[in-house]
């Protein structure tokens, strides 16, 4: 386990949650304000918390990109749903509150989680050189099924279902993200620069952004979040072991673990955002779509 990619994920983690929180309350905030001739963009563009999250979001990225160079998906994925503990004082920050006893006790299950994974997981390194037939395949594969997901999600009447639906297209989108970013940062270091590779990674990023974003306008974050960090790590995790030859361990007692961590987080996850404020239903119909949402930015 590459102590440097450990370093960089756990501080692209933190980067995200600063990230995420800004942005989150900028949109929650924004509802009730928001205009249906505009699109999601151009309404949030106004916000300079949203700005400032975005610009965090960016070095995020860096951070993240430094990480999968230097270690297995397996490893900086599951990290990254740190993020969510980080998130924690941060929340409280920007409340101007202390952290609860009770948010503290479930940020430490979802921080006991993600340490049982990662150290169960262990995985082999890869030989530092991707797959492209089976990149291709399971990006493919995640974009229609993605594509499915929120189509259904967006008309859905169940919020429950809705968040489900939105956060698992989400979760898809940045595991696949963060294969193809370590794609990229790999040939970058031979001195190659895929261009495709760049293009599916754009394409990919702004659709997931717009998935998130929308989830977070009609849903709360107890219902998307979860399904999304478990949906991405998994898809991150497949995406190693096909594309990179990172081989989890795969004992029957590894296994187990890396099922009683992957619980762990969910849960912890799941009851980290259940106190969410759940955004205006207006926005759920001033937005039927989520990439008509995204696009109109005219």
């Amino acid at each position: 386990m590459a102590f440097v990619a450990v370093v960089a994920a756990l501080i692209s983690a933190c980067g995200f949650a600063i990230s995420t929180s800004l942005q989150h309350r900028a949109v929650t905030e924004s509802a009730a304000s928001y205009r249906p001739s505009d699109g999601l963009l151009k309404s949030l563009v106004r916000s300079p918390a949203w700005l400032v999250g975005l610009f965090v979001g960016a070095l995020a990225f860096t951070f993240h990109a430094v990480a999968v160079k230097h270690g297995a998906l397996a490893v900086v994925q599951p990290i990254m749903v740190s993020g969510l503990v980080f998130a924690l004082p941060v929340r409280a920050a920007l409340d101007r509150r202390r952290p609860k006893k009770s948010d503290i006790a479930w940020a430490t299950v979802t921080a006991t989680g993600l340490a049982l994974f990662v150290i169960a997981s262990n995985p082999t390194a890869g030989g530092g050189v991707s797959k492209e037939v089976p990149a291709a395949i399971l990006v493919l594969i995640g974009l229609a099924v993605a594509f499915v997901f929120s189509r259904i999600g967006v008309k859905s009447k169940s919020m429950m279902r809705r968040g489900v639906l939105l956060g698992s297209a989400a979760g898809i989108l940045f595991g696949l993200v963060a294969g193809i970013l370590k794609m990229i940062v790999l040939a970058a270091t031979d001195g190659h620069l895929n261009y495709l590779a760049v293009a599916v990674l754009v394409v990919l990023g702004v659709w997931g952004i717009g998935l998130n974003q929308r989830a977070y306008q009609v849903t709360p974050l107890s219902v998307s979040m979860p399904i999304l960090n478990v949906v991405d790590v998994v898809v991150a995790v497949a995406f190693g072991f096909y594309v990179f030859r990172e081989v989890p361990a795969h004992q029957a007692g590894a296994l187990v673990t890396e099922l009683i961590g992957m619980v762990l987080m969910g849960v912890g996850v799941r009851r980290l955002t259940r106190r969410e404020v759940f955004p205006a239903q207006t926005s759920v119909r001033t937005h039927p779509n989520p990439m008509t949402s995204v696009g109109s930015t005219s």
